[in-house]
């Protein structure tokens, strides 16, 4: 089945409560008097068609909508919405004017996935008189009530002879122009890389931004081009509140003074390895008393 060539401002959505939705499609059906009108149901039509009947009105389920598959219409009612949304897209292509939806709370859970595979939202419009309470009329009907009332509040302001002498409060601060020298203007975006300008007679690429141009870390004077070829020494950056130096009571006992290497003994002092008394001088081992001089174990004197 085609898509329907109606327009986008033709679907519309019109929410209403339960009790009222059969005042408000006969509504809908006189404002459309003199075309074909189909109104479409999930459920058996039942007595709808007893409600509805005309000379232009069909009314039809969508299980008998199914057995018609070349049945057109100039504006298509949907007196509720079906549980699947294909079936209701199916509804929709066979409008060729208007396709309207009368939207009750109950109903109302099931136009998400409509519009999701429609790829879009439908419109909603209030018709007056059958203004619902639930849904997004509501809080369209707040935002328009809370404006009317704003703007009713600023004409009696208006009108109030205490408020025509007052003058509107005004900024008399002086402007501050921005310098091209005071650093803002030059300032690169958070996540801009430098940018690549070249490099110098070393070799060295150079970054926009990054010229070394000055002593930043000591006093901000310019820098020669001698200083400029070599590194700045570290002790030449300024001591900060931690790199203070500390009285010898606060000192480490690895920070105080060590005595000079030189005050040690030289090693020439120690005696030699080989002044050591050689193995040859200890008794041998044979002068030690053989096992067999020991008293038998039976010689000794009994326990008793």
């Amino acid at each position: 089945m085609s898509s329907t060539p109606i327009k986008r401002q033709n679907h519309r959505i019109h929410p209403c409560n339960r009790p009222r939705k059969n005042e408000l499609i006969h509504f809908l059906i006189d404002r459309n008097a003199g075309k074909t009108i189909l109104i479409a149901t999930s459920n058996d039509a039942g007595e709808l068609p007893a409600l509805f009947a005309g000379k232009n009105i069909t009314v039809l389920s969508d299980a008998e909508l199914a057995k018609t598959p070349d049945l057109r219409c100039e504006v298509l009612i949907s007196y509720d919405l079906p549980e699947k949304a294909i079936v209701y897209m199916s509804r929709y292509a066979r409008a060729r004017e208007y396709a309207l939806i009368t939207l009750d709370e109950e109903d109302q859970k099931r136009l998400y996935p409509i519009e999701l595979l429609n790829g879009r939202t439908i419109t909603q419009e209030v018709v007056k008189g059958f203004e619902p309470d639930f849904g997004i009329a509501v809080g369209n009907q707040q935002k328009a009530e809370a404006k009317a009332r704003r703007e009713e509040r600023e004409a009696r302001d208006a009108q109030d002879p205490r408020n025509r002498d007052k003058k509107p409060v005004r900024d008399t601060r002086p402007e501050r122009k921005r310098d091209e020298g005071d650093g803002f203007s030059a300032k690169k975006q958070y996540n801009s890389k430098p940018r690549f300008v070249g490099k110098d007679e070393n070799g060295k690429p150079i970054f926009e931004g990054k010229t070394r141009e000055r002593n930043h870390y000591i006093d901000g004077t310019p820098r020669s081009d001698a200083e400029k070829a070599t590194r700045t020494p570290y002790s030449s950056k300024p001591k900060f509140f931690s790199d203070k130096e500390k009285s010898s009571d606060e000192r480490k006992p690895s920070d105080r003074e060590k005595k000079p290497y030189g005050e040690k003994k030289a090693y020439g002092d120690k005696p030699a390895f080989g002044e050591k008394k050689a193995y040859g001088d200890k008794k041998p081992f044979g002068d030690k008393k053989p096992y067999g001089d020991k008293p038998a174990f039976g010689e000794k004197k009994a326990y008793g």
